[in-house]
């Protein structure tokens, strides 16, 4: 199945190579014609990461409700897309525009700047990308038992993901993100409902919401506080975390995606729809139904990272696992498309 998803990438990479191309945008920006699905679960796949699935899981499994505080980044992000995508989107058509650095550079008039900008896209982008290849590779190591090391696993995700973006272009990664858009939202919903039948069947009739409250209150006051005050997950490292995170919508791809947009319409079903409410849901919903219910059936971990693999290794039939594994790469391979 792994396979056949890693085909199906690279297939679509070679169907987009095909469309004809005459000018620039047509391969960088897909032509100007992303439509509100395609472009909003494009965003919404590029936001997905490693992160998400697995260190955001386990974190909040090790530290409770005071880390779905951080989280606070994910109605700021709407926010600001709001505010910034419809400006970016009629500066880039009416200059033109293809690249950030080119919006930025004659915006200022300065050429340092425009090389500026390249330069922080550049250090931005490698080690986030090098991220999402390396969990990729603990997947695939975990996944296959440890018969493939984790290097050789992040060497076929990338190779595969250079090839379907170097030659399909922004068309190639928006379809490949459209459809691990939706793969990856299935695969944390079936994480969920995986916690929700385990937290059922240990509750002997009490019930799911009943187990769950039971877990959280047997690691005692502090695993329900919000935040933790007085630690690292305060009030200010927080908010300091969430203004930042939500800057990830001023990167080079965002900006792009942006300009690659149909119509500046579209930024508010974005915003609204499935930044707030898809998103949102996902966020506050599934991850405390994850990570902090998971506290009631798994009490050790030896990486918090693994939690999302202990769960569709010992709770989840077969078709489960391969769904929601699947939607694990999908997460990773769609964020390093973006990038």
């Amino acid at each position: 199945c792994t396979s056949l998803y890693l085909l199906v990438c690279t297939g679509i990479g070679i169907y987009s190579s095909r469309i004809k191309v005459t000018k620039a945008s047509d391969f960088f920006l897909a032509g100007h014609s992303l439509g509100p699905i395609v472009l909003s679960l494009t965003m919404m796949a590029t936001v997905f990461s490693a992160w998400f699935i697995l260190g955001h899981q386990g974190l909040t499994w090790q530290l409770g409700f005071s880390y779905i505080a951080h989280y606070a980044h994910i109605p700021l992000m709407a926010m600001l897309g709001l505010f910034i995508f419809g400006r970016q989107w009629a500066i880039s058509r009416k200059n033109s525009f293809i690249t950030p650095s080119e919006m930025y550079g004659t915006y200022f008039d300065s050429e340092v700047i425009r090389l500026l900008v390249v330069l922080i896209a550049v250090l931005y982008a490698i080690p986030y990308v090098a991220l999402q290849l390396r969990g990729a590779g603990y997947v695939f190591n975990v996944l296959s038992g440890g018969k493939i090391e984790p290097t050789s696993g992040a060497l076929v995700l990338g190779v595969v993901v250079v090839f379907y973006v170097f030659i399909g272009g922004l068309k190639a990664a928006a379809i490949t993100d459209t459809l691990q858009g939706i793969l990856l939202y299935i695969g944390g919903a079936l994480l969920a409902v995986t916690a929700i039948v385990v937290l059922g069947d240990m509750s002997q009739g009490a019930g799911v919401l009943a187990q769950w409250h039971k877990g959280i209150v047997a690691q005692g006051p502090a695993y329900i506080t919000l935040p933790d005050a007085g630690k690292v997950w305060g009030w200010p490292y927080i908010l300091t975390i969430a203004i930042a995170t939500a800057g990830i919508y001023t990167s080079p791809s965002y900006t792009m995606l942006c300009f690659a947009a149909a119509s500046p319409k579209i930024f508010k079903f974005q915003a609204v729809f499935v930044m707030a409410l898809a998103m949102g849901f996902m966020y506050f919903f599934f991850s405390p139904l994850i990570g902090v219910g998971g506290k009631s059936f798994i009490t050790k971990l030896a990486n918090v990272d693994a939690l999302t693999l202990m769960l569709i290794f010992d709770h989840m039939p077969g078709w489960m696992f391969v769904t929601t594994s699947l939607g694990i790469l999908a997460a990773m391979n769609s964020t390093a498309a973006g990038y």
